[in-house]
Protein backbone atom coordinates (compact mmCIF):
# COMPACT_ATOMS: atom_id res chain seq x y z
CA UNK A 1 0.00 0.00 0.00
CA UNK A 2 1.52 3.26 -0.84
CA UNK A 3 2.29 5.69 2.11
CA UNK A 4 -0.26 8.56 1.86
CA UNK A 5 -1.51 11.07 4.87
CA UNK A 6 -5.21 9.91 6.03
CA UNK A 7 -7.37 10.86 8.96
CA UNK A 8 -8.64 8.08 10.97
CA UNK A 9 -12.15 8.49 11.55
CA UNK A 10 -13.45 6.41 8.78
CA UNK A 11 -15.78 3.60 9.74
CA UNK A 12 -13.81 0.56 10.24
CA UNK A 13 -14.72 -2.70 8.78
CA UNK A 14 -13.33 -6.09 9.78
CA UNK A 15 -14.01 -9.37 8.67
CA UNK A 16 -12.83 -13.00 7.62
CA UNK A 17 -13.87 -14.61 4.59
CA UNK A 18 -14.53 -17.45 7.40
CA UNK A 19 -18.03 -16.00 7.58
CA UNK A 20 -18.69 -17.16 4.08
CA UNK A 21 -18.88 -20.57 5.53
CA UNK A 22 -22.22 -20.55 7.84
CA UNK A 23 -20.63 -23.03 10.61
CA UNK A 24 -17.82 -20.81 11.67
CA UNK A 25 -20.44 -18.60 13.31
CA UNK A 26 -22.37 -19.96 16.64
CA UNK A 27 -24.56 -16.74 16.95
CA UNK A 28 -25.59 -17.95 12.65
CA UNK A 29 -29.42 -17.44 12.76
CA UNK A 30 -32.22 -20.33 11.85
CA UNK A 31 -35.02 -19.30 9.58
CA UNK A 32 -37.31 -22.35 11.22
CA UNK A 33 -40.74 -21.44 9.49
CA UNK A 34 -42.84 -18.80 8.38
CA UNK A 35 -41.57 -15.65 7.81
CA UNK A 36 -37.84 -16.90 10.28
CA UNK A 37 -40.19 -17.84 13.56
CA UNK A 38 -43.35 -17.99 15.22
CA UNK A 39 -43.49 -14.17 15.94
CA UNK A 40 -43.32 -14.12 11.80
CA UNK A 41 -41.94 -10.83 12.16
CA UNK A 42 -39.38 -11.61 9.14
CA UNK A 43 -36.25 -10.20 10.71
CA UNK A 44 -32.75 -11.53 11.18
CA UNK A 45 -30.47 -9.22 13.60
CA UNK A 46 -27.47 -9.52 10.96
CA UNK A 47 -25.68 -6.50 8.56
CA UNK A 48 -25.12 -7.33 5.27
CA UNK A 49 -22.51 -6.14 2.84
CA UNK A 50 -23.83 -5.90 0.07
CA UNK A 51 -20.71 -5.77 -2.24
CA UNK A 52 -19.71 -9.56 -1.17
CA UNK A 53 -23.10 -11.93 -2.12
CA UNK A 54 -21.85 -14.83 -3.62
CA UNK A 55 -24.01 -17.27 -5.38
CA UNK A 56 -23.15 -20.78 -4.26
CA UNK A 57 -25.20 -22.92 -6.30
CA UNK A 58 -28.90 -22.93 -8.08
CA UNK A 59 -30.90 -26.18 -8.26
CA UNK A 60 -34.04 -26.59 -10.08
CA UNK A 61 -36.33 -29.07 -8.27
CA UNK A 62 -38.24 -31.48 -10.38
CA UNK A 63 -40.24 -28.77 -11.16
CA UNK A 64 -40.83 -25.73 -13.23
CA UNK A 65 -43.92 -23.92 -11.16
CA UNK A 66 -43.71 -21.75 -8.17
CA UNK A 67 -41.58 -22.89 -5.26
CA UNK A 68 -43.09 -22.27 -1.36
CA UNK A 69 -41.21 -20.34 1.09
CA UNK A 70 -38.21 -22.38 2.05
CA UNK A 71 -36.20 -22.52 5.57
CA UNK A 72 -32.47 -22.81 6.19
CA UNK A 73 -31.03 -24.51 9.63
CA UNK A 74 -28.91 -27.39 10.87
CA UNK A 75 -26.77 -26.93 7.38
CA UNK A 76 -30.04 -27.80 5.63
CA UNK A 77 -31.74 -25.68 2.66
CA UNK A 78 -35.44 -27.37 2.47
CA UNK A 79 -37.22 -26.18 -0.70
CA UNK A 80 -41.20 -27.24 -1.31
CA UNK A 81 -43.44 -27.49 -4.07
CA UNK A 82 -46.76 -27.58 -2.55
CA UNK A 83 -49.29 -28.47 -5.34
CA UNK A 84 -49.05 -31.44 -7.74
CA UNK A 85 -47.26 -32.80 -10.23
CA UNK A 86 -43.84 -32.61 -8.32
CA UNK A 87 -45.44 -31.72 -5.23
CA UNK A 88 -42.94 -32.63 -2.22
CA UNK A 89 -39.98 -31.70 -0.24
CA UNK A 90 -36.11 -31.45 -1.64
CA UNK A 91 -33.03 -30.81 1.32
CA UNK A 92 -29.94 -29.89 -0.12
CA UNK A 93 -26.67 -29.12 1.78
CA UNK A 94 -26.57 -25.24 3.22
CA UNK A 95 -22.94 -25.28 1.05
CA UNK A 96 -22.40 -27.68 -1.72
CA UNK A 97 -25.96 -28.14 -2.90
CA UNK A 98 -25.71 -31.73 -2.86
CA UNK A 99 -29.55 -33.27 -2.88
CA UNK A 100 -29.91 -34.52 0.39
CA UNK A 101 -33.10 -36.22 -0.03
CA UNK A 102 -36.57 -35.99 -1.29
CA UNK A 103 -40.02 -36.58 0.20
CA UNK A 104 -42.09 -37.44 -3.24
CA UNK A 105 -45.92 -37.22 -1.53
CA UNK A 106 -47.38 -37.64 -5.31
CA UNK A 107 -47.50 -41.44 -4.48
CA UNK A 108 -49.90 -40.31 -1.46
CA UNK A 109 -52.48 -38.78 -3.40
CA UNK A 110 -52.71 -35.56 -1.26
CA UNK A 111 -53.84 -32.23 -3.02
CA UNK A 112 -51.55 -29.80 -1.35
CA UNK A 113 -49.11 -30.15 1.44
CA UNK A 114 -48.05 -26.89 3.67
CA UNK A 115 -45.05 -25.14 3.60
CA UNK A 116 -42.55 -26.88 6.05
CA UNK A 117 -41.16 -25.82 9.49
CA UNK A 118 -38.44 -27.45 12.10
CA UNK A 119 -37.64 -28.01 15.24
CA UNK A 120 -33.91 -29.56 16.21
CA UNK A 121 -33.50 -32.75 14.06
CA UNK A 122 -37.22 -32.22 12.38
CA UNK A 123 -38.37 -30.85 9.90
CA UNK A 124 -42.79 -31.28 9.32
CA UNK A 125 -45.59 -30.20 6.58
CA UNK A 126 -49.15 -30.88 7.31
CA UNK A 127 -50.93 -33.05 4.23
CA UNK A 128 -54.24 -32.37 2.34
CA UNK A 129 -55.97 -35.80 1.70
CA UNK A 130 -59.54 -35.67 0.35
CA UNK A 131 -62.58 -33.67 1.23
CA UNK A 132 -61.58 -33.13 4.81
CA UNK A 133 -58.66 -35.05 6.38
CA UNK A 134 -55.18 -34.21 6.48
CA UNK A 135 -52.06 -35.86 8.41
CA UNK A 136 -49.26 -34.20 9.87
CA UNK A 137 -45.36 -35.46 9.31
CA UNK A 138 -42.36 -35.06 10.37
CA UNK A 139 -38.89 -36.38 9.13
CA UNK A 140 -35.12 -36.10 9.95
CA UNK A 141 -33.66 -32.94 8.50
CA UNK A 142 -30.46 -34.59 6.98
CA UNK A 143 -31.60 -38.10 6.27
CA UNK A 144 -35.78 -37.84 5.53
CA UNK A 145 -36.36 -40.53 7.47
CA UNK A 146 -40.20 -40.56 8.69
CA UNK A 147 -40.73 -39.91 12.41
CA UNK A 148 -44.10 -38.99 13.61
CA UNK A 149 -47.86 -39.00 11.26
CA UNK A 150 -51.15 -37.33 12.94
CA UNK A 151 -54.47 -37.65 11.63
CA UNK A 152 -57.18 -35.09 12.09
CA UNK A 153 -59.57 -32.78 10.04
CA UNK A 154 -58.26 -30.29 7.37
CA UNK A 155 -57.32 -26.42 7.91
CA UNK A 156 -57.21 -25.54 4.58
CA UNK A 157 -58.28 -25.43 1.10
CA UNK A 158 -56.33 -25.74 -2.60
CA UNK A 159 -54.89 -22.33 -2.21
CA UNK A 160 -52.95 -24.19 0.57
CA UNK A 161 -51.44 -23.47 4.44
CA UNK A 162 -48.43 -21.61 5.20
CA UNK A 163 -45.68 -23.28 7.64
CA UNK A 164 -47.15 -24.76 11.02
CA UNK A 165 -45.87 -22.05 13.74
CA UNK A 166 -43.51 -24.33 16.36
CA UNK A 167 -43.11 -23.17 19.69
CA UNK A 168 -41.11 -24.91 22.08
CA UNK A 169 -42.10 -28.63 21.50
CA UNK A 170 -45.57 -28.04 20.14
CA UNK A 171 -46.90 -27.11 16.21
CA UNK A 172 -49.67 -24.54 15.97
CA UNK A 173 -51.26 -24.81 12.97
CA UNK A 174 -54.48 -24.42 10.61
CA UNK A 175 -56.87 -26.92 10.72
CA UNK A 176 -60.53 -27.87 11.36
CA UNK A 177 -63.58 -28.40 8.68
CA UNK A 178 -63.23 -25.44 7.44
CA UNK A 179 -60.78 -23.35 9.79
CA UNK A 180 -60.20 -23.31 13.13
CA UNK A 181 -56.13 -23.86 14.38
CA UNK A 182 -54.75 -26.72 16.65
CA UNK A 183 -52.21 -27.57 18.79
CA UNK A 184 -49.97 -30.59 18.09
CA UNK A 185 -47.35 -32.37 19.49
CA UNK A 186 -44.27 -32.14 17.16
CA UNK A 187 -42.53 -36.00 18.68
CA UNK A 188 -45.91 -38.36 18.18
CA UNK A 189 -48.01 -36.14 16.24
CA UNK A 190 -51.14 -36.07 18.91
CA UNK A 191 -53.53 -33.41 19.27
CA UNK A 192 -53.18 -31.32 22.15
CA UNK A 193 -56.26 -29.02 21.00
CA UNK A 194 -58.01 -27.50 18.54
CA UNK A 195 -60.85 -24.92 17.39
CA UNK A 196 -63.21 -25.62 14.77
CA UNK A 197 -64.89 -21.91 12.97
CA UNK A 198 -66.27 -23.21 10.56
CA UNK A 199 -65.64 -20.44 8.18
CA UNK A 200 -63.84 -20.82 4.93
CA UNK A 201 -59.92 -19.56 4.92
CA UNK A 202 -57.28 -18.53 3.16
CA UNK A 203 -53.45 -19.22 3.18
CA UNK A 204 -52.31 -18.67 6.74
CA UNK A 205 -50.84 -19.96 10.10
CA UNK A 206 -51.07 -18.71 13.59
CA UNK A 207 -48.79 -16.70 15.20
CA UNK A 208 -47.36 -17.96 18.87
CA UNK A 209 -45.66 -16.89 21.81
CA UNK A 210 -44.80 -17.84 25.24
CA UNK A 211 -48.84 -17.58 26.26
CA UNK A 212 -50.78 -17.38 23.56
CA UNK A 213 -51.51 -18.43 20.25
CA UNK A 214 -53.30 -15.72 18.11
CA UNK A 215 -55.38 -15.51 14.74
CA UNK A 216 -57.76 -13.66 13.19
CA UNK A 217 -60.43 -14.75 12.10
CA UNK A 218 -64.15 -14.38 11.62
CA UNK A 219 -63.67 -10.77 11.63
CA UNK A 220 -62.27 -10.93 14.98
CA UNK A 221 -58.47 -11.23 16.94
CA UNK A 222 -58.60 -14.85 18.74
CA UNK A 223 -56.11 -15.57 21.65
CA UNK A 224 -56.07 -19.28 22.69
CA UNK A 225 -53.72 -20.26 25.92
CA UNK A 226 -50.72 -21.91 24.16
CA UNK A 227 -51.02 -24.59 26.41
CA UNK A 228 -54.65 -25.53 26.93
CA UNK A 229 -56.41 -24.05 24.01
CA UNK A 230 -58.70 -22.15 26.37
CA UNK A 231 -60.05 -18.83 24.88
CA UNK A 232 -58.34 -15.86 26.75
CA UNK A 233 -60.17 -13.20 24.51
CA UNK A 234 -61.70 -12.75 20.90
CA UNK A 235 -62.13 -8.91 20.56
CA UNK A 236 -63.77 -7.99 16.80
CA UNK A 237 -62.36 -5.86 14.87
CA UNK A 238 -64.53 -2.85 14.58
CA UNK A 239 -64.19 -1.78 11.59
CA UNK A 240 -64.37 -5.26 9.61
CA UNK A 241 -66.55 -5.19 6.09
CA UNK A 242 -66.62 -9.25 6.38
CA UNK A 243 -64.73 -11.34 3.21
CA UNK A 244 -64.71 -15.08 4.36
CA UNK A 245 -61.12 -15.96 2.03
CA UNK A 246 -58.73 -13.00 3.28
CA UNK A 247 -57.43 -14.19 6.61
CA UNK A 248 -54.26 -13.11 7.59
CA UNK A 249 -51.25 -14.32 9.41
CA UNK A 250 -50.74 -12.14 12.39
CA UNK A 251 -47.74 -11.03 12.77
CA UNK A 252 -46.24 -9.94 16.51
CA UNK A 253 -44.15 -6.70 17.18
CA UNK A 254 -41.48 -5.28 19.85
CA UNK A 255 -43.84 -3.18 21.74
CA UNK A 256 -46.12 -6.13 23.36
CA UNK A 257 -48.59 -5.77 19.99
CA UNK A 258 -50.18 -7.80 16.95
CA UNK A 259 -50.05 -7.09 13.78
CA UNK A 260 -52.54 -7.81 11.28
CA UNK A 261 -54.09 -6.94 7.82
CA UNK A 262 -57.37 -7.01 6.26
CA UNK A 263 -58.35 -5.70 2.70
CA UNK A 264 -56.30 -2.90 2.35
CA UNK A 265 -56.14 -2.05 6.15
CA UNK A 266 -52.98 -2.85 8.18
CA UNK A 267 -54.15 -2.89 12.39
CA UNK A 268 -52.25 -3.17 15.73
CA UNK A 269 -53.27 -5.01 18.62
CA UNK A 270 -52.62 -5.11 22.33
CA UNK A 271 -50.89 -8.54 22.66
CA UNK A 272 -52.23 -8.91 26.69
CA UNK A 273 -56.18 -7.24 26.41
CA UNK A 274 -56.98 -7.76 22.73
CA UNK A 275 -57.33 -3.95 22.52
CA UNK A 276 -57.11 -2.13 19.03
CA UNK A 277 -54.39 0.16 19.36
CA UNK A 278 -54.30 1.74 15.76
CA UNK A 279 -55.71 0.92 12.11
CA UNK A 280 -55.05 2.86 9.18
CA UNK A 281 -55.81 2.07 5.59
CA UNK A 282 -54.09 2.93 2.75
CA UNK A 283 -52.38 1.70 -0.93
CA UNK A 284 -50.84 -1.34 1.10
CA UNK A 285 -51.38 -5.36 1.42
CA UNK A 286 -51.05 -7.39 4.82
CA UNK A 287 -48.06 -6.91 6.67
CA UNK A 288 -45.09 -8.60 5.58
CA UNK A 289 -42.33 -7.51 8.39
CA UNK A 290 -41.73 -5.62 11.52
CA UNK A 291 -38.62 -4.50 13.16
CA UNK A 292 -36.76 -1.15 13.57
CA UNK A 293 -40.03 0.30 14.68
CA UNK A 294 -41.37 0.46 11.64
CA UNK A 295 -44.28 -1.86 10.33
CA UNK A 296 -43.00 -3.17 6.18
CA UNK A 297 -45.91 -3.79 3.84
CA UNK A 298 -46.19 -4.24 0.13
CA UNK A 299 -48.22 -1.97 -1.88
CA UNK A 300 -50.77 -2.39 -4.64
CA UNK A 301 -48.68 -0.49 -7.14
CA UNK A 302 -45.48 -3.19 -6.52
CA UNK A 303 -43.90 -0.60 -3.66
CA UNK A 304 -42.97 -1.33 -0.22
CA UNK A 305 -44.34 0.86 2.66
CA UNK A 306 -42.65 1.79 6.03
CA UNK A 307 -45.45 2.40 8.62
CA UNK A 308 -44.59 3.02 12.61
CA UNK A 309 -45.15 0.49 14.58
CA UNK A 310 -45.99 2.93 17.48
CA UNK A 311 -49.08 4.59 15.72
CA UNK A 312 -49.49 3.69 12.48
CA UNK A 313 -48.30 6.68 10.21
CA UNK A 314 -46.53 6.32 7.55
CA UNK A 315 -43.00 6.78 7.09
CA UNK A 316 -41.79 6.07 3.84
CA UNK A 317 -42.14 4.03 0.54
CA UNK A 318 -40.00 2.17 -2.19
CA UNK A 319 -40.12 1.31 -5.88
CA UNK A 320 -38.95 -1.35 -7.33
CA UNK A 321 -36.80 -0.21 -11.27
CA UNK A 322 -38.57 -0.18 -14.06
CA UNK A 323 -41.64 -0.44 -12.87
CA UNK A 324 -41.24 -4.02 -11.70
CA UNK A 325 -43.92 -5.01 -8.51
CA UNK A 326 -43.02 -6.52 -5.52
CA UNK A 327 -45.14 -9.62 -4.76
CA UNK A 328 -43.68 -11.62 -1.82
CA UNK A 329 -42.99 -11.45 1.66
CA UNK A 330 -40.03 -8.62 2.91
CA UNK A 331 -37.06 -9.70 4.58
CA UNK A 332 -35.34 -7.30 7.06
CA UNK A 333 -31.73 -7.55 8.42
CA UNK A 334 -30.16 -4.27 10.76
CA UNK A 335 -28.47 -2.47 7.28
CA UNK A 336 -30.91 -3.47 4.57
CA UNK A 337 -34.58 -4.84 3.08
CA UNK A 338 -34.89 -7.80 0.71
CA UNK A 339 -37.79 -8.00 -1.51
CA UNK A 340 -38.64 -9.91 -4.80
CA UNK A 341 -40.84 -9.72 -7.58
CA UNK A 342 -41.47 -12.43 -9.72
CA UNK A 343 -38.57 -12.31 -11.44
CA UNK A 344 -36.12 -9.89 -9.16
CA UNK A 345 -34.32 -9.80 -6.26
CA UNK A 346 -33.61 -6.56 -4.29
CA UNK A 347 -31.62 -5.62 -1.70
CA UNK A 348 -32.06 -2.19 -0.62
CA UNK A 349 -30.09 -0.12 2.27
CA UNK A 350 -32.59 0.69 4.88
CA UNK A 351 -31.38 4.44 6.01
CA UNK A 352 -30.62 5.68 2.38
CA UNK A 353 -33.26 3.40 0.53
CA UNK A 354 -30.75 2.72 -2.04
CA UNK A 355 -30.85 -0.35 -4.61
CA UNK A 356 -27.22 -1.96 -3.14
CA UNK A 357 -27.97 -5.45 -5.11
CA UNK A 358 -30.04 -6.99 -7.47
CA UNK A 359 -30.45 -10.68 -9.02
CA UNK A 360 -32.46 -11.72 -11.70
CA UNK A 361 -34.65 -14.45 -9.60
CA UNK A 362 -37.59 -13.21 -7.88
CA UNK A 363 -39.71 -15.36 -5.13
CA UNK A 364 -40.17 -16.65 -1.79
CA UNK A 365 -36.78 -15.56 1.00
CA UNK A 366 -34.87 -16.59 3.95
CA UNK A 367 -31.59 -15.80 5.35
CA UNK A 368 -30.05 -18.35 7.70
CA UNK A 369 -26.69 -19.58 8.70
CA UNK A 370 -24.31 -17.41 6.38
CA UNK A 371 -27.00 -17.91 2.87
CA UNK A 372 -29.69 -16.17 1.45
CA UNK A 373 -32.03 -18.28 -0.27
CA UNK A 374 -34.40 -17.74 -3.24
CA UNK A 375 -37.25 -20.05 -3.79
CA UNK A 376 -38.22 -18.57 -7.46
CA UNK A 377 -41.08 -18.40 -9.15
CA UNK A 378 -40.26 -20.45 -11.93
CA UNK A 379 -38.54 -23.47 -9.50
CA UNK A 380 -34.98 -22.20 -9.13
CA UNK A 381 -33.72 -22.43 -5.96
CA UNK A 382 -30.57 -19.45 -6.02
CA UNK A 383 -28.51 -19.75 -2.68
CA UNK A 384 -25.69 -16.73 -1.82
CA UNK A 385 -23.30 -17.05 0.75
CA UNK A 386 -23.50 -13.72 2.33
CA UNK A 387 -21.04 -11.83 4.30
CA UNK A 388 -21.95 -10.45 7.68
CA UNK A 389 -20.17 -6.99 9.18
CA UNK A 390 -19.76 -7.51 12.70
CA UNK A 391 -19.02 -4.49 15.17
CA UNK A 392 -15.43 -4.36 16.75
CA UNK A 393 -15.15 -4.31 20.25
CA UNK A 394 -12.43 -1.77 20.48
CA UNK A 395 -10.42 0.19 18.15
CA UNK A 396 -6.83 1.79 19.39
CA UNK A 397 -5.95 4.63 18.32
CA UNK A 398 -10.43 5.17 18.59
CA UNK A 399 -9.93 8.68 17.04
CA UNK A 400 -7.22 10.93 15.19
CA UNK A 401 -8.18 14.41 14.34
CA UNK A 402 -4.80 15.15 12.86
CA UNK A 403 -3.13 14.27 9.57
CA UNK A 404 0.03 11.70 9.51
CA UNK A 405 2.45 11.23 6.80
CA UNK A 406 3.22 7.59 7.96
CA UNK A 407 0.57 5.04 8.38
CA UNK A 408 0.12 4.19 12.25
CA UNK A 409 -0.56 0.46 13.41
CA UNK A 410 -4.21 0.17 14.79
CA UNK A 411 -5.27 -2.81 17.04
CA UNK A 412 -8.92 -4.21 16.89
CA UNK A 413 -10.14 -6.24 19.22
CA UNK A 414 -12.96 -8.61 18.61
CA UNK A 415 -13.67 -12.17 17.99
CA UNK A 416 -13.04 -15.05 14.97
CA UNK A 417 -10.25 -13.59 14.18
CA UNK A 418 -8.35 -17.12 13.85
CA UNK A 419 -10.98 -18.47 11.39
CA UNK A 420 -9.24 -20.30 8.07
CA UNK A 421 -9.09 -17.81 5.07
CA UNK A 422 -7.45 -14.34 4.30
CA UNK A 423 -8.44 -11.61 6.70
CA UNK A 424 -8.87 -7.99 5.67
CA UNK A 425 -9.73 -4.61 7.59
CA UNK A 426 -10.98 -1.50 5.87
CA UNK A 427 -10.96 1.53 6.91
CA UNK A 428 -13.46 3.25 5.04
CA UNK A 429 -12.70 2.42 1.23
CA UNK A 430 -9.17 2.15 2.32
CA UNK A 431 -8.01 -1.45 2.83
CA UNK A 432 -5.09 -2.14 5.13
CA UNK A 433 -1.83 -4.02 5.08
CA UNK A 434 0.48 -5.74 7.39
CA UNK A 435 -2.39 -7.22 9.04
CA UNK A 436 -0.99 -9.45 11.98
CA UNK A 437 -3.11 -11.74 14.10
CA UNK A 438 -2.43 -11.56 17.74
CA UNK A 439 -5.03 -14.47 18.91
CA UNK A 440 -8.68 -15.07 17.82
CA UNK A 441 -9.57 -11.97 19.73
CA UNK A 442 -6.83 -9.55 18.27
CA UNK A 443 -5.21 -8.33 15.61
CA UNK A 444 -2.86 -5.44 14.48
CA UNK A 445 -2.79 -3.93 10.92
Amino acid sequence: MPVTPWIARALVLAWSTALLTPLASAQAPQWTQYQADSSHAGYVPVTLDPLVLDLRFEKQPPTDRELGHPIAMDGVILAQRRRAPGLGLYAYDHISGELLWTEDFDAFGPSVISDPSWVPGAVMVEILKGSYTSEFRTFDTRLGVPYATGYGLHGFTSSGCKAPSVYKNRAYLASGRFDGVAAREIATGDLIWDYDSNEVENDWTPAVDDDYCYLYLEGKLHAYDRITGVVEYKVPDPDWTGGRHDYSTPRLGSLDNVIVGHSNRIMSWNRNTGVQNWAVSGDWRDPSAIAHGMVFARGYSGQVVALSELDGSFLWEWYPPNGDEIQWDILVTDSHFVCSSYTDTYMVDLGTRSLDWQYANGGKLCLAESNLVIAGTYGILSVFAYREVPEPATISPARMEYYVSTLPTVTITGEGFTEPGEIEVWFGDEKADQITVIDDQTLTC
